[in-house]
């Protein structure tokens, strides 16, 4: 009998943990497509970049902006904290200063993820000086 319980409760955490992930989100909704909603200005006078945005993706909501510091092409060296963003003509805008002594690249990712949603929509885009 007391096999049977431990048996039963093991198989009723079992099958929480199986059915929490099997709803997980293990990989981003992303692409050239988000990617491509994410507008760059360099203001070479104030040494900055401008980022602008849709508030919305797909149906999700903007929930953050992370600046990416890259150490090469395809490794972060550090992210930051969420930038802070202000509204600009329908879209969310956050800036940029750029140093040109660090010598880093630096990465844009926007995040726009519901309230209900479990994968969030990312956009990502390179900070160069045009």
């Amino acid at each position: 009998m007391e096999f049977q319980l431990k048996f039963g409760v093991f198989l009723a955490l079992l099958s929480c943990f199986v059915s929490a992930n099997a709803f997980s989100c293990v990989v981003p909704t992303q692409g050239k497509e988000f990617d491509n909603l994410i507008d760059i200005e360099w203001n070479k006078d104030e040494s900055t970049f401008y980022i602008r945005f849709p508030p919305n993706a797909d149906g999700q909501k903007f929930d953050n902006v992370t600046l990416g510091i890259l150490k090469d092409e395809d490794s972060f060296a550090g992210t930051s904290a969420p930038l802070q963003t202000f509204p600009d003509n329908g879209k969310l805008l956050t800036y940029v200063r750029s140093f040109d002594d660090l010598n880093v690249g630096l990465n844009i990712s926007v995040w726009w993820q519901g309230e209900n949603d479990v994968c969030p929509i990312i956009g990502k885009v390179k900070l160069t000086k045009k």
